[in-house]
């Protein structure tokens, strides 16, 4: 950085407000009570310093401040590490009985515990690092690199351009936020779509009303399933199911898009169209 040119300040001013959100939002994580106050120091020439106080009602994991900032940078550089192992795609991820594992088209997997899992996943974290890391090193010239270290440590976290584009993908890419997620279970009436229902299919439509379409519906009834691949019930779209159905509804943030996903956890009754005395078949 020049220090007789400076920087302009609508750029440098966004970015500082970004990294004291990113150093909050991580906190929250590391912390047990309290929050994170950020406040900037004189600036040194060419370059600037952000001082970090944790105020003294803070009841930390480690019960003193210089290792609660090194579980608060270690957290912010292994998330950092994460993104760039799935290149920016963090929605790549599994969850195997207690386990979180993200994979890289690689195909390679790295487990990682429940808060760096919803440090990655936060919307405000995907925020500010964009704000304070992405967008500057891309807009400001005068920027070849971000390092975020505690003073006086040689702990150190390094972002170069190299990493831009795992840093851009990761901001476009729609998180697993369960704060936009809502789940309901009820008992109620569908009819099949026209379409084959071998029972081998992993998708199917159901309508519940007019203009009511369930799509995408997975079966998870296996007596159900059974019957649909030996012959005892083929479907068709005149039949009534009464059904206890789990509709997951997703909201993105981004992009305001709902998404639904809808699972026939149990066929309670089955009425075919065939039968003329209309009773259960089940």
């Amino acid at each position: 950085m020049d220090p007789q040119n400076g920087i302009d300040l609508f750029e440098i001013v966004p970015t500082l407000e970004n990294l004291g959100l990113l150093i909050k939002e991580s906190g929250k994580l590391t912390l047990e009570t309290g929050e994170i106050e950020v406040k900037v120091k004189p600036f040194k020439a060419g370059s600037f310093q952000i001082d970090l106080l944790i105020s003294n009602a803070v009841t930390l994991f480690s019960s003193n401040e210089v290792t609660a900032l090194v579980n608060l940078l270690t957290l912010i550089g292994i998330g950092i590490g994460v993104i760039k192992f799935v290149g920016g795609k963090v929605n790549q991820f599994k969850k195997v009985n207690s386990k979180i594992i993200y994979y890289n088209s690689d195909n390679q997997e790295q487990e990682v515990d429940a808060k760096t899992h919803q440090f990655i996943q936060s919307e405000s974290i995907q925020k500010s690092l964009c704000g304070s890391i992405t967008t500057p090193m891309k807009n400001i010239l005068e920027v070849e690199g971000i390092s975020l270290q505690i003073e006086n440590r040689e702990d150190k976290i390094s972002i170069s351009h190299e990493d831009l584009s795992s840093l851009e993908e990761y901001s476009k890419t729609e998180l697993d936020d369960d704060s936009n997620k809502t789940e309901n279970v009820a008992n109620i009436y569908v009819k099949p779509e026209r379409g084959s229902y071998s029972g081998g299919e992993k998708q199917y439509t159901f309508i519940a009303g007019k203009d009511n379409k369930l799509y995408p519906t997975t079966i998870q009834d296996e007596d159900f399933i059974v019957k649909l691949k030996d012959g005892t019930i083929r479907l068709f779209h005149e039949d009534i199911l009464f059904v206890r159905l789990r509709t997951k509804q997703k909201i993105s943030r981004k992009t305001g898009r709902i998404t639904n996903e809808y699972i026939v956890e149990k066929v309670i009754d089955y009425i075919s169209n065939k039968n003329t005395d209309q009773q259960s078949l089940l």
